[in-house]
């Protein structure tokens, strides 16, 4: 899936928790009026969120905030 209003994409290959390979997808759309980041799972048009950029720095937080989580034992 593209755009022509596409300026950035990456790919990034990843696990489902069955373990069986799949891909995210962020592109940047440089004329969309919902959002400007668009996050894909599963390389499909329904697994998309379209996000902006307020949007993409808290889930940027999350995602440093999970990374750094460690359970009480470990």
């Amino acid at each position: 899936m593209s755009t022509p209003f596409e300026s950035y994409r990456g790919v990034m290959w990843a696990r489902t928790p069955e373990g069986k390979a799949t891909e995210v997808i962020i592109t940047r759309q440089s004329d969309c009026r919902i959002g400007r980041v668009w996050l894909t799972l599963y390389g499909s048009w329904r697994g998309t969120v379209v996000l902006a950029q307020c949007e993409v720095d808290e889930l940027v937080a999350m995602l440093v905030a999970a990374k750094a989580a460690t359970r009480r034992s470990e």
